[in-house]
């Protein structure tokens, strides 16, 4: 089974969507021919009229399949727009369910979540779990925190397992060296490190015009872990030419064994 996965955060309805990044953000998608993409940074806007971001973004590249987790912002959630994690793809989905994660900065304002997926792939099942960690970068021990609870979900899951069809995904918020990305380093493969191993693969770079003017150095923040044993045909840096949000994307084509045929 071989699949092309992305990860990118969308920078929801801001920054000018409708007008100027939406078509962009369209086109760019297509042209990689995913075959599910993983947003950060998705909203559902409930009024004058439903629009779910994610969903329209799969209708109108093919990949049909749509689930939205809110964050659970607690000022979010009495308004007209939700900000939350999203996962669309080419196949139908089997199950599908969120876990809360301790919020930021400790305020309920920067809550976060993990969405976790089960697609009925034609060959079998196709795991995915994407997440949102805090922003800060001085907020290291939270994000480990946030990021223990989500490994964990993984691996009571069995998708730790080597050969397993599973991927975590999404924008961490952390650069290689923290305890975070260290902890899933352990226990799986971080997909664009083991193709690409002397490229620095930066997502977040100042020169960015939709980065703001954050103080901040290039910095790798968005990741695709695979399961030990995944062949990793391509991995890459995507949707930053023209840049379409503060985060580039990134796209990894992983392929497994049939296991009928193991």
């Amino acid at each position: 089974m071989k699949a092309r996965v992305v990860t990118f955060n969308l920078a929801g309805m801001g920054k000018n969507w409708r007008e100027k990044r939406e078509a962009l953000v369209l086109d760019g998608l297509a042209r990689l021919k995913p075959d599910v993409v993983c947003f950060q940074e998705a909203t559902v806007r409930y009024e004058p009229v439903l629009y779910d971001q994610a969903q329209a973004i799969g209708e109108a590249i093919g990949l049909p399949f749509t689930v939205f987790s809110p964050y659970g912002n607690v000022v979010e959630t009495m308004s007209r727009e939700q900000g939350g994690i999203a996962v669309i793809g080419r196949w139908p989905i089997r199950l599908a369910r969120h876990r809360r994660l301790p919020p930021g900065h400790g305020a309920n304002t920067d809550a976060r979540v993990a969405l976790l997926v089960s697609f009925q792939a034609p060959s079998g099942n196709f795991d995915v779990v994407t997440t949102h960690l805090s922003w800060r970068p001085e907020e290291l021990e939270v994000r480990l925190v946030q990021m223990g609870l989500v490994a964990g979900e993984f691996s009571r899951a069995d998708w730790d397992k080597a050969g397993a069809r599973a991927v975590l995904v999404g924008d961490f918020n952390a650069i290689e060296k923290e305890p975070a990305i260290l902890l899933l380093s352990d226990c799986l493969t971080d997909a664009f490190r083991a193709f690409s191993p002397n490229d620095p693969g930066y997502t977040w770079v100042p020169e960015n015009p939709y980065a703001g003017e954050w103080p901040f150095p290039p910095r790798r923040l968005d990741y695709i872990f695979c399961s030990r044993g995944t062949q990793i045909l391509a991995a890459e840096v995507v949707l930053q030419a023209p840049p379409v949000s503060d985060h580039f994307g990134l796209l990894a084509e992983l392929e497994w064994a049939d296991p009928r045929r193991a």
